[in-house]
């Protein structure tokens, strides 16, 4: 089953870095429960399709640079969808893999 977004979303994956995959390592120092890490404020990710309504120019394969707080993760029969509204994206890297550049819908 294909997951195709739609109303100018991407439907994007993270990108973890060398460093926060260490970062998920078990911790060494014990904290209190109540205590909340601290999230990055924006994100990198890759982006896997596109809407067809989506005006910004850039191709699935490019990386996206967003704001974390409004990316949103879909949970249906048992796979996650992450998507992001257009208007969230501040900018985005060029990765020259190209796919296709929209998804119909």
């Amino acid at each position: 089953m294909e997951f195709y977004p739609c109303n100018r979303h991407l439907f994007i994956r993270g990108i973890e870095d060398e460093e926060e995959a260490k970062e998920d390592a078990p911790p060494v120092v014990l904290v209190p429960d109540t205590y909340k890490v601290q999230v990055e404020e924006y994100g990198a990710y890759e982006v896997l399709g596109m809407s067809a309504d989506c005006t910004i120019d850039m191709c699935c394969g490019d990386i996206a640079l967003v704001d974390n707080s409004m990316v949103k993760e879909i949970k249906f029969k048992g796979k996650i969808y992450t998507v992001v509204l257009e208007n969230y994206v501040f900018g985005y890297l060029e990765t020259g893999e190209s796919q296709e550049d929209t998804w119909e819908t």
